[in-house]
């Protein structure tokens, strides 16, 4: 029967208008894995949005799965469909050799309840996925750089999310994670940027948060992670602008290096469990926070004035951002400061290194506001970007006698046009030794080391050097090593002279020029 009526017309033509779709869900039960294509025709499979599988699955299932997703069995396959909306939670995934995605490399065949490797790679119309109940893996890549997939409903029995499972799925909101769930694993979920929300369900047994797992997660505001997470991989929420709070679950043992790296608004942080036995560096760089914690029955770390260090405290590893200290004595026992240690401490203005210390790792002082700074004798490493971007350094001192000044060691250390090596023999530079540094540096070395240092500093590529004598020089420079802090008199080198001597000197801790 033909309908004409005005009414009708009318109807229609808001409808097209409009774009109003109103589909319905195809539901379909395989009752032996591998015919899925028998029970969906060639028009139903290019024109569906969403559909119901019930039974089992296999890889030539899959296959068919992905063909009305726009995908097929390899990269340069593209195929006319439109399914926006899948339902699995009632299938089951089974072994088979057939493939349902191929590289040059690698044919993916599909295993017993796991959601394969690659499995819905490439499945660009895909905007809603409920997984099968069953599933307890999904695999790396799985729904990697699918930008239209704003649901997800995981499987009841999941374990595991391998590496880069969602990476770059940019849609998604909010993730519920099952109490079966035990590892996240590297890049898992990387640059899911409109992740704000992640949950996990009442007796969550997650254990391992790996690396990368959440970094770039901008959008995400919160991540409580249950008391049984053991190990928070390096840079796992690295990145995360939005994260603003974290507690440190009960059961943790090992926070990875840079975890918390680029929050920019991590301003609260819980104290380390008693339990963590390795802390790694950079663990909080560029996160605003004022003040380090650690409970007080953890025997492998500890604060002492708002500064972490190890047990023994030979390693200082970390100072809050906003800590607010202008000066710092580093403690006699310190052997080594970690990268990233003192980072982005802008209010630092004077560093007092101690003697013992041998190796400062790189970008310890990146970003401070230090003035000036005397590295000791007991020092024979300084690494890359250990000084780089301090707006307020004009001077360095090294007393001891280092091997080489590293690239970028000083990067953008825009007034820094002065620096003295008390050792003869010169360390080795290289091309972005003194790279953003001030055209000019006022080079201060023994007299007799001025040719060599001529000819060492030859390849850090600066089109001004002036070489002056170390000890009759009349530039102002930093305070000594925390040995010379006595009202006594004493050389650049730390050695005692007579009341008589004339040069650059140091009383009282501070550098004095007498003529």
């Amino acid at each position: 029967m033909k309908i004409s009526t005005p009414k009708f017309l009318a109807a229609a033509f808001l409808a097209s208008v409009c774009q109003i779709s109103f589909a319905e869900t195809l539901t379909v039960t395989t009752i032996e894995a591998g015919t899925l294509a028998n029970l969906i025709d060639a028009t139903a499979k290019a024109t569906t949005t969403s559909l119901k599988v019930n039974g089992p699955l296999n890889g030539a299932d899959i296959l068919f799965l992905r063909q009305m997703m726009t995908a097929g069995l390899k990269s340069s396959e593209t195929y006319e469909g439109v399914l926006a909306e899948l339902d699995l939670s009632d299938a089951t995934i089974v072994a088979s050799d057939d493939h349902y995605y191929e590289t040059s490399k690698v044919n993916y065949t599909t295993t017993d309840n796991e959601v394969g490797d690659y499995m819905f790679n490439k499945c660009n119309t895909l905007t809603s996925i409920k997984l099968p109940r069953t599933a307890t893996r999904i695999g790396q890549n799985a729904f990697i750089r699918l930008e239209n997939l704003t649901s997800i409903v995981l499987p009841e029995a999941l374990v595991t999310i391998d590496k880069s499972a969602f990476a770059y799925s940019n849609a998604f909101t909010e993730l519920a994670f099952p109490a079966t769930l035990d590892s996240i694993m590297t890049y898992a979920f990387q640059s899911a940027t409109a992740l704000k929300t992640i949950r996990f369900a009442e007796g969550a047994s997650l254990r391992y948060v790996s690396e990368s797992a959440f970094n770039y997660c901008t959008a995400l505001e919160s991540a409580e992670l249950p008391a049984t997470v053991e190990y928070i991989g390096a840079s796992a929420f690295s990145g995360d602008t939005t994260l603003t709070s974290f507690t440190f679950p009960a059961s943790l043992k090992e926070v990875g290096n840079n975890a918390f790296q680029g929050c920019s608004h991590l301003s609260q942080v819980s104290e380390i469990p008693a339990g963590v036995t390795s802390f790694g560096y950079g663990v909080f760089q560029s996160a605003p926070l004022s003040e380090i914690k650690v409970n007080p029955a953890n025997t492998n770390y500890v604060v002492e004035n708002n500064v972490l260090f190890n047990a023994g405290k030979t390693a200082l590893i970390y100072m809050p951002m906003n800590c607010g200290k202008t000066s710092y004595h580093v403690p006699s026992t310190v052997t080594e400061i970690l990268n990233f240690a003192l980072y982005k401490v802008s209010t630092l203005k004077e560093l007092i290194l101690n003697n013992g210390l041998t190796t400062i790792w790189n970008t310890a002082f990146s970003q401070t506001g230090l003035e000036t700074l005397v590295i000791p004798s007991s020092v024979t490493t300084i690494s890359s970007y250990m000084l780089e971007g301090c707006p307020s350094l004009t001077g360095v001192t090294i007393l001891g006698t280092i091997s080489d000044v590293p690239a970028n060691a000083f990067r953008e250390s825009a007034n820094m046009a002065r620096i003295a090596f008390a050792q003869a023999t010169p360390p080795t530079f290289v091309r972005n030794s003194f790279y953003g540094n001030p055209e000019t540096i006022y080079v201060y070395v023994p007299a007799e080391s001025i040719s060599a240092y001529e000819t060492a500093m030859a390849p850090a590529n600066r089109s001004s050097y002036v070489f002056c004598d170390i000890n009759t020089s009349d530039i102002q420079l930093p305070k000594a090593e925390s040995q010379m802090l006595k009202a006594d008199l004493y050389d650049l080198l730390g050695r005692t002279i007579q009341s008589s001597a004339k040069g650059i000197l140091i009383e009282g801790g501070k550098t004095i020029i007498k003529r």
